[in-house]
This record gives structure tokens, C-alpha cells and sequence, in this order.
């Protein structure tokens, strides 16, 4: 009573930005510590020459805009919340079962590693329009600029946890950066 609508029956919706944004900046940390190192991964321990890394690494956008239309139709049937939920956990059991496939007797299977990283870059283009959709949604016109502001201070994280994912896989292997990123 008197603290405003509620979102979903559970948090306020002045709430929601914040939530939004912390689970943003949790997010690209995850993401900092592995996506700069992909073309390494291939290359080191596949093998794989720069033309093949070229390769997987241009047909992630494809599989990404078709992870777009995806999260647009789960957004439609279960609904935007849901389907970034949906999309999230995907990504975190992806990444999980990276670093155990990487820890397992079947670390060189490249095959299981490129369709686990195609799922996972599926799963990611599924959050973020769900994500961002909402995110305007529960922020009043005047001030999204504010809050869109907050993006470059993302960023700005995105780019140190690289250097601590470097660190990482330095010490304790690829793998070790995809159960921290889970």
C-alpha cells in the first residue's frame, strides 16, 4: 500500500530498473571472463587455423539473429520474464557443460564444443531484446537516457573482467572461466 505498482505481483516496478541493471553488470562480467577468448580456445586447443576461427565466429551472428526471431516467438508464448529465464539458464548450463567438456576425456570432441558455443550464442541474443524490451517498459520517458547512461559503465566492467578471465585461464585453464561465467 502506497509504494506504488507492482511488477508481476512481486517486485515494485520502481525496483525493476535496478534489478535490471545489476543482473546486467553480473551478466557481462560472466561475459568478460570468456568471450575475448574464444578465438584463442580454438586456435590453442583445436588446433583450428585463423580462417576456420574466422569462420565459427561469422556464423555465430547468423545463429544469433536467428536466436532473435526465436526469443521474440517464446516472448509471445510464454511471455518476456519467462523467456529470459528461459534464455539465461540455457546459457549458464551451456557454459557449464563447456568447462566440463573441456574437463572430461572428451575435451577434443570440436564438434560438441561449436554446437555447445552456437547454443550459447543463441540463448544470448534470446535474453537481451526480452531484456531490453522490459528494462523500457518500467523506466518512464524522461528518464531512459539516465539509465541508458549506465551501459558505458558496463562496458567499462566488461573490459577489466577480461584481464582477470587472461589471468584465469592463465593459471587454471579455459574451462575454470566457463564454470565461473555458469
Amino acid at each position: 500500500p502506497g509504494e506504488g505498482p507492482t511488477w508481476y505481483g512481486w517486485l515494485l516496478r520502481r525496483q525493476v530498473p535496478f534489478r535490471m541493471n545489476l543482473a546486467n553488470l553480473l551478466w557481462l562480467i560472466g561475459d568478460g571472463l570468456t568471450s575475448p577468448f574464444w578465438s584463442l580456445l580454438f586456435m590453442n586447443k583445436y588446433g583450428l587455423s585463423p580462417l576456420l576461427v574466422l569462420l565459427i565466429q561469422l556464423i555465430a551472428p547468423a545463429s544469433e539473429l536467428g536466436g532473435a526471431f526465436v526469443g521474440m516467438a517464446l516472448a509471445k508464448m510464454l511471455g518476456r520474464v519467462e523467456t529470459m529465464l528461459l534464455g539465461g539458464s540455457t546459457v549458464a548450463l551451456s557454459m557449464a557443460a563447456m568447462g566440463a567438456l573441456l574437463a572430461s576425456s572428451y575435451s577434443d570432441n570440436l564438434s560438441l564444443m561449436i554446437a555447445l558455443f552456437s547454443l550459447r550464442s543463441v540463448a544470448m541474443s534470446v535474453v537481451f531484446p526480452a531484456m531490453g524490451s522490459l528494462f523500457m517498459d518500467t523506466i518512464p520517458p524522461k528518464e531512459r537516457a539516465r539509465w541508458e547512461s549506465l551501459s558505458t559503465i558496463h562496458q567499462v566492467n566488461f573490459s577489466a573482467t577480461a584481464m582477470l578471465g587472461g589471468y584465469i585461464i592463465e593459471v587454471y585453464g579455459y574451462g575454470a572461466t566457463f564454470y565461473v561465467t555458469a
